[in-house]
């Protein structure tokens, strides 16, 4: 499998885990300033988000090499293994979709999590 589809492979598994819990911003105002998160959650979303991403790279490998069917097991898998990865960093998956999408749109919210997770 090439480099590109590798990283499309990784970022689905990571949308697939944002797309748990649709219609967040709707829900949450609030997710468009770094200062609407305080350090623990910020610090609490730097370490659910490396876990998810040491997820991501795990089962990338894994779901390439796969068949059709074992790759659906697989991601169905990671994206369980990613919620509770976000759970036992202290968050809900619907905080970490908050943050991440907040991160996205908020360079200073960024450097904060970037800050929490050194």
């Amino acid at each position: 499998m090439t480099i590109m589809n590798r990283k499309t492979l990784t970022f689905g598994l990571f949308a697939a885990l944002i797309a748990i819990a649709p219609g967040i911003q709707a829900q949450d105002g609030n997710a468009s300033s770094g200062g609407d998160f305080d350090q623990s959650q910020i610090e609490s979303f730097a370490d659910a988000r490396a876990e998810v991403q040491q997820l991501q790279q795990e089962y990338a490998s894994k779901i390439q090499q796969a068949d059709q069917e074992k790759a659906s097991t697989l991601k169905q898998e990671a994206q369980q293994k990613m919620v509770s990865a976000v759970e036992d960093a202290g968050l809900d998956v619907q905080e970490f979709n908050t943050i991440a999408r907040a991160a996205q749109n908020d360079q200073e919210l960024a450097e904060k999590i970037q800050k929490a997770a050194k």
